[in-house]
């Protein structure tokens, strides 16, 4: 992690422009800021502190960054206005309830990317991450995952999910994973799983359709899971 300037406060405004050399975002800085609609991230940005956006029911634009490497716990929890967050290579970690209660959230997408040596990034996603985000359907996750946390994706409106590749050895779905996505109905597990969560897909009603990423594509036998 770089280190360097940290903005620890700023006048609220409607469109707010991270300064350019500000490397860390500090706890809780514009956190329930109700005039805050669009906001633009400096390529020097490495961290984004716990709860800095979080309850910003009207912001509805992030322009994040491609240096970004770390959004913290909660950081935009409850910014029921925000239906887009595409992610640039770099990032690598997601705290819990990063983007959970972000209502009208449609589309995820995180990028691949790689470090100057041209090792590719690696994702960890914490807990509850995006939680209850009801109407998000559409999610592309580019790069390989070292960890998920518990309850990631619960009560999300997606119909389909790709669980990318994990860094083995373990590979896993973690618990309440997709707990309650009452719409879910087709998913593609990663390579070489090892473990399924207790719960994962409980409330599941929609499953139809569940294939294992491996050679030959292997096709599930729903009786596994426990979906109701």
């Amino acid at each position: 992690m770089k280190t360097g300037k940290i903005l620890m406060e700023c006048e609220p405004a409607r469109i707010l422009r991270i300064p350019d050399g500000i490397t860390h975002i500090d706890e809780g800085l514009m956190t329930d800021c109700e005039i805050l609609e669009e906001l633009h991230l400096p390529y020097s940005l490495v961290k984004i502190g716990t709860e800095a956006f979080s309850g910003c029911e009207n912001l509805k634009y992030v322009y994040f960054n491609s240096s970004l490497e770390e959004i913290g716990d909660y950081a935009f929890q409850g910014c029921t206005s925000l239906e887009d967050v595409d992610l640039e290579g770099s990032l690598n970690w997601i705290g819990e309830s990063a983007f959970s209660e972000c209502s009208k959230l449609e589309r995820l997408r995180i990028w691949k990317g790689a470090d100057s040596k041209g090792c590719p990034y690696i994702m960890n996603i914490c807990d509850s991450a995006f939680a209850r985000c009801s109407n998000l359907k559409y999610i592309d996750i580019g790069k390989r995952v070292e960890d998920w946390g518990d309850a990631v994706f619960l009560g999300c409106g997606m119909e389909s999910f790709v669980c990318p590749d994990m860094v083995r050895p373990f590979v896993y779905i973690s618990d309440h994973m997709f707990l309650n996505c009452t719409e879910l109905k087709n998913v593609v597990l990663p390579r070489d799983l090892v473990e399924i969560g207790e719960d994962a897909f409980r409330g599941c009603i929609s499953l139809d359709h569940v294939v294992k990423k491996d050679e030959e594509w292997e096709e599930i036998d729903l009786d596994k899971f426990r979906i109701t």
